[in-house]
């Protein structure tokens, strides 16, 4: 359907031209289709073919053209400029990495590894991605993206998106030494100065 009327294949627009419906809510998947895409809302994407385009590439489109919305590449074979569609972005200003921490209550994602606050918890588990059904959790992933693979099967350009990592700027292992007391109070330092606005902060 597209619009209000509840077809088989779509609705005639005002020239009479039936259009099916493709675009919709991605957290609602095929069934969230309800408008063409002459119709679509701002927020809509495309759920109807969410395979990448890449050729033979079976993993699913997530990036698209901030322009067109639509779900085009994976993340391995986006175009440059090319966006995430799909998943939450984290809601401290200007941060564009995908949201996957949050307060243990809702499971909320609200926040990346890098801006989340003291109590949230790592509320996006999945397993590996890996294409023959691998049981192991998903660590790895893009640097601005979600968990996607386990340590075995991760791509060479794929990082530890899940464990914050160590204080010292040159350090790259997991924090895992200091004071217990150090460790619950540490805070990452803010990427931008911005005392109005907090990790809760709406996105502008």
């Amino acid at each position: 359907m597209c619009g209000s009327l509840d077809v088989t294949h779509g609705q005639a627009d005002a020239e009479g031209q039936w259009k099916s419906a493709s675009f919709g809510s991605v957290q609602l998947g095929r069934k969230g289709a309800v408008h063409c895409k002459r119709h679509r809302q701002s927020d809509e994407v495309n759920v109807i073919g969410r395979v990448c385009r890449y050729h033979a590439c079976p993993l699913r489109a997530t990036f698209g053209s901030p322009q067109t919305r639509t779900l085009e590449y994976c993340s391995v074979h986006k175009l440059d400029g090319y966006i995430d569609l799909v998943h939450r972005k984290c809601s401290f200003f200007n941060c564009d990495t995908v949201a996957s921490f949050g307060d243990p209550g809702d499971r909320m994602p609200v926040a990346c590894a890098y801006h989340r606050e003291t109590g949230h918890i790592y509320v996006v588990s999945r397993k590996c991605g890996h294409l023959e059904g691998c049981e192991t959790q998903a660590v790895f992933g893009d640097s601005n993206g979600p968990a996607k693979f386990c340590s075995q099967h991760k791509l060479p350009h794929h990082i530890d998106v899940v464990n914050k990592k160590c204080n010292i700027p040159e350090g790259s292992s997991n924090r895992g030494f200091g004071s217990s007391a150090a460790r619950m109070n540490y805070k990452r330092p803010r990427l931008f100065a911005e005392p109005l606005l907090g990790a809760g902060a709406p996105r502008i």
